[in-house]
């Protein structure tokens, strides 16, 4: 009997969150917020594209050359660079996964993707605080549809109140958008006088760290929204796409077309605050804010070059005054 990459793919995905694989892939449990289903979905169906392009390969008989055909077959179709890479780390996780029960004497040999898949180089542009202000007057004006008609309101909340809090949370927080939707009523605490004390998540590293803030804006944004009977302090009732969507319409209105993709929507938002910050107080700073691991990451994929003037240090003076300078200069 031939056991292809899907069947281990369905073995892992069902081990993994004890579902049977129809229930796994079906978008209606997706939908109502099961996210335990998302990444083994993926494995189901990045596998089904992989024997679909190549074959009912066995397991045993995988080899590197199926995996560069597959990659051969995702570019003709248009794939970003990205997008390949992640599904090849799926394909190599599932074949580990395969070699782990011994279902194949052969374990996922290296594979040099930077030379068979080049990463794209782009350039992570952030906004200006003054771009950010002129989102927030275009959400004070309702001059979007996202506050007009059935959108008015957000579960109960009106949107303009939820957005101009989103949008306020995202960047003096410097979190994802989709951490920050996650985030429950106990994650936000207001003691009254000023200050707040948010729990702010890093859903790549899986940290988190409490924050304590002396921002009125965000305070007062936050406050309008807040109820702690609610699931989430964001309840957002529709799905991601229909979010960045809306969000793409108020960015648009304010500040003209952006590029394609939602990388150019909330990460910016989040782009703005380390390079804000690095402006500031320097990369480190920056870091700290966004939670990385290393400063390379904040410095390569977050901080917009462009946008920071690196102040040179002042060092202390040698001479007195500046006459005893030209005094000294002169003769």
């Amino acid at each position: 009997m031939t056991m292809t990459l899907y069947d281990c793919a369905v073995m892992l995905a069902e081990a993994r969150t004890g579902r049977g694989v129809a229930e796994i892939c079906s978008w209606q449990l997706r939908r109502h917020g099961a996210r335990d289903v998302q990444q083994p979905a993926l494995w189901v169906w990045i596998t089904r594209s992989f024997v679909n392009l190549v074959g009912r390969v066995d397991v045993r008989e995988l080899s590197v050359a199926h995996i560069v055909r597959f990659i051969a077959e995702e570019k003709r179709q248009g794939k970003k660079p990205k997008t390949i890479r992640n599904h090849v780390a799926i394909l190599r996780r599932v074949w580990k996964f395969a070699y782990t029960l011994q279902l194949t004497e052969k374990s996922p040999p290296p594979l040099d993707l930077e030379a068979l898949v080049p990463a794209e180089k782009r350039c992570q542009l952030a906004w200006t605080p003054d771009q950010l202000k002129a989102v927030l007057e275009v959400i004070e004006s309702r001059d979007a549809y996202p506050f007009k008609r059935k959108f008015r309101m957000v579960c109960g909340i009106p949107s303009v109140d939820w957005w101009r809090a989103l949008i306020l949370f995202l960047y003096h927080t410097a979190m994802r958008v989709g951490s920050a939707l996650l985030l429950t009523p106990q994650d936000y605490i207001w003691n009254g006088n000023g200050h707040a004390l948010v729990c702010v998540r890093e859903s790549k590293t899986r940290k988190q760290e409490w924050r304590e803030y002396v921002v009125p804006e965000l305070i007062e944004a936050v406050n309008r929204i807040y109820d702690a009977g609610r699931q989430r302090l964001f309840p957002w009732p529709y799905t991601r796409t229909a979010l960045n969507r809306q969000a793409r319409a108020i960015f648009e209105r304010a500040l003209g077309p952006l590029p394609k993709g939602p990388c150019s929507l909330f990460h910016c938002i989040r782009r703005t605050a380390a390079t804000v910050a690095a402006q500031e107080y320097g990369d480190n700073a920056a870091q700290l804010l966004l939670m990385h691991t290393t400063q390379r990451t904040t410095r390569e994929h977050y901080i917009d070059g462009s946008k920071v003037v690196r102040r040179v240090p002042a060092l202390p003076q040698l001479m007195e005054t500046r006459s005893q300078q030209l005094e000294l200069f002169s003769t």
